[in-house]
């Protein structure tokens, strides 16, 4: 009896070996292959069936088993250019090759770290399947919320992935060029703030695209916060043209809108120099010596009748400062002589006329006033109430307008929570939790102001112990001092087409290592996410924007996206339902 022989038509694809410089494996993939396609981002399991053992990698790099000889392709195709390529040079030529990032073992309790590397040419590599995909994203809702689904290269599974809250007391990086996601994650992440008051939030509106219904570069409609279902008990509006949306109706749609208005005194005198155009050194060492004095910059503004700087009380405000000269310190003992800048030295009140100026220009901003009231005590009692209040920036506000704000805003908040942190009880209970998410941070975390140790400086670097978070978000990780973009605990990367913007990004997080090309590559929606403590990285499609998700409340898409996957996971866990 002849045995039958029978040709194996499955792809054999096979780990081959280590690149032990990268410390990635690498595999050949039989030229059977062809669905799913080996493509940069896409995992795999890989079996080792020495040992019974199943691993998950991602391909982090592709090529091909050798290279073309070019003269030896021309021959064949001229030979027989009706014919495919016979086994031999087809096995030859076309067998892919690719590098793999190995990311965890699978277990009984899902996935975990591995400690045992796969055995060589006896750890074969199969896609992964709904199941596998099922265990990679292992959502928790627990401690985190849904913002996406798990995704494989191009490919999007129906099994949802959950972030961590590590918001509040945490420093997280959401990078991307423009146009690939930034905006809706933001918009995701929002919807669950609203339904959750155990922290404050202040979103940075640089655009105004937020809270309100706009369009997209596509002219397709984009819902706003405002529609969210909790929008009227915790949503509000601080904007420097309040009119505009009161006229739109919107404040009957949300909690409140409340006019930015910062008293000429909210901005601290030691940190003039960073809404300022340039302090100089003697201008900065006199705000210095006098930041504790109440009402400093107001008593600055006086004008005389003729709209001069009033000065005739500097000598004795700023006694130590103002030196008199000889004939000065004569006159000034008249109690009813009226001095004149004659009477003292010029080089001590020049600089108090340059900071004059400098405040000057300030006041004369729409949002800055002198003498009447404050936004920052109603900003404060909100965020302690745990609010999401969105901070507008559009409306024809200038960049450096938008620095001011920003900047005004943070240093109160920091402030306050840094003087309290360190007190009794009672004091620790005014300690306000909060994030701030600001947009375009590359512009308040550059080397330039890292140097000057601005206030987002600060809510980098020692923010988590003031129980301040800090989310930036900008199309440049390259442009975030180096110091500081190492120093944050989360990162969301969507695709960046900067090779320096990658680099950096890897540099300051490791754990980033092999996602290099699917970074660039990655198409709109798709990001990469490093979170937790070990840190876990996933690769995500984060949910899309669309009018039922604006309405909708986020604890129920989740309860329902968690049951379906319970169920699909009972399916398979039931041998009688798999076919």
């Amino acid at each position: 009896m002849v045995k039958k022989i029978q040709n194996n038509t499955d792809a054999v694809n096979v780990i081959v070996g280590k690149d032990r410089q990268r410390g990635f494996y690498i595999a050949y993939f039989d030229s059977r292959q062809t669905t799913p396609r080996i493509m940069i981002g896409s995992t795999w399991v890989a079996h080792d069936q020495r040992y019974d053992r199943r691993y998950l990698v991602r391909i982090v790099e592709t090529g091909y088993n050798d290279d073309y000889d070019l003269k030896q392709i021309l021959t064949m195709v001229r030979e027989n250019p009706q014919q495919h390529f016979d086994s031999r040079s087809l096995e030859y030529f076309c067998a892919e090759k690719a590098w793999l990032r190995l990311e965890g073992e699978f277990t009984s309790k899902g996935l975990e770290e591995v400690y045992d590397q796969p055995t060589i040419l006896q750890t074969f590599l199969n896609p992964t399947t709904e199941q596998d995909e099922m265990l990679i994203a292992a959502p928790d809702t627990t401690y985190g919320f849904a913002i996406g689904t798990l995704r494989s290269a191009t490919k999007t599974s129906e099994s949802m992935v959950t972030l961590e809250d590590r918001f509040a007391g945490f420093r997280t990086l959401i990078s991307g060029a423009s146009g690939f996601g930034k905006s809706t994650l933001v918009r995701n992440i929002a919807r669950y703030w609203l339904d959750n008051n155990e922290y404050g939030k202040l979103i940075d509106d640089l655009k105004g695209e937020y809270i309100d219904d706009t369009e997209n570069e596509r002219k397709q409609p984009v819902y706003g916060l405002f529609r969210h279902p909790k929008a009227k008990q915790n949503l509000y509006l601080l904007t420097a043209r309040p009119r505009v949306f009161e006229r739109r109706g919107l404040s009957t749609k949300i909690a409140g809108i409340i006019p930015l208005s910062i008293n000429i005194d909210d901005i601290p005198p030691d940190s003039l120099g960073e809404v300022a155009t340039h302090i100089s050194p003697p201008q900065r060492a006199f705000l210095e010596r006098y930041q504790d004095k109440k009402g400093l910059f107001s008593s600055l503004l006086r004008t005389t009748e003729d709209g001069e700087i009033f000065t005739d009380d500097w000598h004795t405000l700023f006694k130590g400062w103002i030196l008199a000269t000889k004939s000065g310190r004569t006159n000034t003992k008249n109690d009813d002589y009226m001095t004149d800048l004659g009477d003292f030295d010029k080089s001590s009140y020049t600089p108090i006329f340059s900071v004059c100026r400098h405040l000057q220009r300030l006041a004369s901003r729409p949002f800055i006033n002198t003498g009447q009231e404050s936004c920052l005590p109603k900003l404060r009692e909100l965020l302690k109430r745990g609010a999401t209040i969105v901070l507008d920036k559009g409306g024809g506000l200038t960049d450096p307008d938008k620095i001011i704000i920003s900047t005004v805003i943070a240093n109160e908040l920091y402030k306050h929570n840094e003087k309290f942190s360190s007190g009794d009880e009672v004091e620790l209970e005014k300690v306000i939790p909060f994030v701030y998410l600001v947009e375009e941070a590359h512009n308040l975390l550059s080397n330039d102001r890292a140097k000057e140790g601005s206030t987002f400086v600060n809510f980098a670097k020692t923010g988590r112990s003031f129980q301040i978070g800090l989310a930036a978000v900008t199309q440049r990780p390259s442009g975030v001092d180096t110091n500081i973009l190492s120093q944050f605990d989360n990162y969301i990367t969507f695709r960046l087409t900067n090779d320096q913007d990658v680099k950096d990004l890897i540099k300051a997080k490791s754990d980033f290592q092999g996602y290099e090309g699917d970074i660039r590559t990655m198409k709109r929606g798709a990001s990469v996410t490093a979170f937790g403590e070990p840190t876990k990285v996933q690769s995500i499609q984060v949910f899309e924007w669309t009018q039922e998700r604006a309405v909708t409340m986020l604890s129920t898409e989740q309860a329902s996206l968690m049951e379906k996957m319970k169920s699909r996971q009972a399916t398979y866990s039931n041998p009688e339902n798999v076919l």
